[in-house]
């Protein structure tokens, strides 16, 4: 562990980063059950290239406006006499550097140029997801078209039907029972229930959300809406639609 204020600040430099890397990039993947040592080396990775990147444009800034940054030569070559004598201007700069490299972590895990990728290259991104095989069907199924509405519709073992939007589900990469989906209504995407094979889908009045067990879900449709798209008119008969979506099952 670091023992000086210096040391602290750049220990604290090198990890912070990357673990701003990783939470920010958790919102994008399916949850994974990774070993302590795995996950320590990618925070420090991450953690050590983005501070590499702000020391290198410090030294190149330094040659730039020696009045505002360190020499390189006396900060690294002597960093507790530099300390000393410059304490203010390096407790603010390295807080810059921190700063700066956890922007640059956090930009890095958010990848704002997929929008772009994908106009150059349709179909890319989403090819690189199907690869990786560390998703569940729940994760591949929900997240395949960014930007649309959920619209899920699940048939159960019991011979009950249930759809509606999708409001949360367990983001485990796991594939077990003991997961559970929740599905939630709106003036127009209302829930539907239909309590046998027999029977036609009625709306659920008084009901916001409810959640459904895996343990019990035989198959599973899914339907792309845009945000303004109405409810798949096969709901309103008997059966779902699935012509622009997928589906999984069993579960």
């Amino acid at each position: 562990m670091p023992t000086s204020p210096l040391g602290l600040a750049l220990f604290v430099m090198l990890l912070f980063p990357g673990y701003i890397y990783e939470r920010r990039r958790a919102l994008d993947v399916s949850d994974r059950v990774r070993t302590p040592f795995r996950e320590t080396v990618a925070v420090v990775f991450i953690g050590v290239v983005t501070s590499f990147v702000v020391l290198v444009a410090s030294v190149s800034l330094s040659a730039l406006s020696p009045s505002w940054f360190p020499d390189p030569v006396d900060a690294l070559g002597s960093p507790s006499t530099y300390w000393s004598s410059h304490r203010l201007r390096s407790i603010g700069l390295l807080a810059l550097g921190i700063a700066i490299s956890c922007a640059l972590a956090h930009v890095v895990a958010a990848r704002p140029w997929r929008p772009l990728t994908e106009r150059v290259r349709p179909g890319r991104a989403n090819s690189l997801r199907l690869k990786d095989p560390q998703q569940s069907a729940w994760w591949l199924l929900f997240r395949a078209k960014p930007g649309h509405q959920v619209y899920v519709g699940c048939y159960l073992d019991n011979g009950a039907y249930v759809c509606g939007l999708l409001h949360s589900f367990n983001r485990s990469e796991a594939e077990t029972a003991d997961r559970e989906l929740t599905l939630r209504t709106s003036t127009d995407h209302p829930l539907l229930f239909r309590p046998g094979p027999d029977d036609l889908p009625q709306p659920m009045t008084d009901v916001g959300t409810l959640a459904v067990s895996a343990r019990h879900i035989v198959i599973l449709t899914v339907t792309y809406l845009r945000p303004s798209s109405p409810v798949p008119s096969s709901t309103r008969t008997s059966e779902p639609g699935s012509a622009n979506g997928g589906s999984a099952g069993p579960s």
